[in-house]
């Protein structure tokens, strides 16, 4: 799995570059939407221009994924049931960016985080897990 060959890949830490996103940027929406065109070669999620004078477009942010409320085109939320592999896990964060990742089954998420780049850790990881939204590619 293309998510699973990314671990260690620090071009996804906060101090990496990877296409539209410099040092200093958090790129945990990057690194899933990669894992969905590379990857799983299904497309993209949608891309948002992040201010009307920048001409690139940017992976919807974390903290919109998580947002059960929020529209995603082939990625429904999934509400109860069993979590299966290729699901884009999101952690919402009141005021913040929020963080995304892929689930890998046996309670594992592989993430783009921080300093770390990606890392495969466990899905309760993240503080705010008790809150995560679960999105599943539906074509």
């Amino acid at each position: 799995m293309w998510a699973a060959a990314q671990d260690g890949n620090k071009a996804y830490s906060t101090g990496g570059t990877i296409d539209n996103f410099e040092p200093g940027m958090r790129k945990c929406n990057e690194f899933v939407v990669d894992a969905y065109e590379k990857g799983a070669k299904v497309g993209q999620l949608p891309r948002q221009k992040r201010f009307k004078f920048w001409k690139e477009r940017y992976p919807l942010q974390a903290n919109d994924l998580a947002d059960p409320k929020m529209n995603v085109p082939h990625f429904p939320v999934v509400k109860g049931g069993k979590l299966q592999v290729g699901d884009i896990v999101s952690y919402p964060v009141k005021g913040g960016l929020g963080h995304t990742s892929i689930y890998m089954g046996g309670g594992m998420v592989t993430q783009a985080s921080g300093t770390h780049g990606v890392r495969t850790t466990s899905v309760t990881y993240n503080p705010h897990w008790n809150n995560m939204v679960v999105r599943r590619y539906a074509p």
